[in-house]
């Protein structure tokens, strides 16, 4: 029996961003029992630090590992992976999670949390981007099978607890979540787990993040490691085999797929220190304040 119908998980950086992001939480999720499990090298906000239903693991890993440490403690029937730097719409969890066990009755399912990006929260009319409009650049050319057009929902999702621990979770060979979660998601799907949208957007950022300046160790995991990786790690699984087409007699060639699997463990063994985000372990910052912001220049 879980302790909590929802386990709200993350990594994070941003403690300055903790508490409107709790408040607005209390207002998204209102007929459920939440805990919320934070991993992350800062203390965290004073606002949060004391609430019996928040977990605090301390690392300085890099964010899919930090991710992996904190699925393995969370307590909740269903996980929602989330980010600090996003608010919740009001009521918008309560709709997600009716929604969710009303389509995916049978716990096989993976739900993308919607999301919207460049809103200006002092701004009430203001509207950003929508999200899937700018995820083509993730795949890369040169991918060996047809991506579903329902591949992605970045790290804002939510799933079975069980589910999601029976897969393993987030590979943590890639630092940042995107294209793990992009990994763990086509590997569910090829074990048969349906993908759903949220029936509403469910929170929103207030920024692009070409224009934050905090995403810069991101981008460069992503360009440098993780895409290649992805692509990489995608057509290793695709086997080539021979097929009689019975109707012709004809030889053709088909592409079979082969998802594989994560060990739930897999983040053992990978560093517990971001160089890329906190640099040399003797100068490691010990706040916010203390990093070396660098913004994009370019996406």
């Amino acid at each position: 029996m879980s302790s909590y119908d929802l386990s709200v998980f993350m990594p994070s950086i941003r403690t300055h961003k903790q508490p409107e992001w709790y408040e607005s939480l209390l207002r998204s999720c209102t007929r459920f029992s939440f805990e919320i499990v934070i991993a992350g090298p800062f203390d965290l906000h004073e606002k949060l630090a004391d609430l019996p239903n928040v977990q605090f693991i301390r690392t300085y890993s890099h964010p899919t590992k930090a991710s992996q440490l904190a699925l393995l403690v969370c307590k909740g029937d269903l996980v929602y992976h989330t980010t600090d730097d996003v608010l919740f719409y009001d009521g918008a969890i309560d709709e997600a999670i009716d929604f969710f066990r009303w389509e995916c009755d049978d716990g096989n399912g993976i739900m993308s949390m919607r999301y919207i990006e460049g809103i200006d929260h002092s701004n009430k009319t203001s509207y950003g981007a929508s999200y899937w409009s700018m995820q083509e650049w993730l795949i890369g050319n040169g991918f060996p099978i047809q991506v579903p057009a329902d591949w992605k929902c970045n790290a804002q999702f939510m799933m079975p607890r069980a589910k999601l621990l029976d897969v393993g979770g987030f590979d943590c060979r890639f630092e940042y979540l995107v294209h793990p979660t992009a990994d763990m998601e086509l590997r569910l799907q090829m074990m048969g787990a349906r993908m759903i949208d949220s029936p509403s957007d469910v929170s929103n950022a207030d920024h692009y993040p070409w224009y934050s300046v905090d995403h810069g160790p991101i981008h460069d995991a992503q360009n440098h490691g993780d895409l290649p990786l992805f692509v990489s790690l995608w057509k290793s699984r695709c086997v080539q085999q021979q097929h009689v087409d019975p109707s012709t007699g004809k030889q053709e060639v088909r592409v079979v797929v082969d998802p594989g699997r994560v060990d739930l463990f897999n983040h053992i063994g990978y560093p517990d220190h971001w160089v890329r985000r906190f640099g040399a372990v003797e100068s490691c910052a010990s706040s916010y304040d203390q990093l070396d912001l660098k913004p994009l220049e370019v996406r």
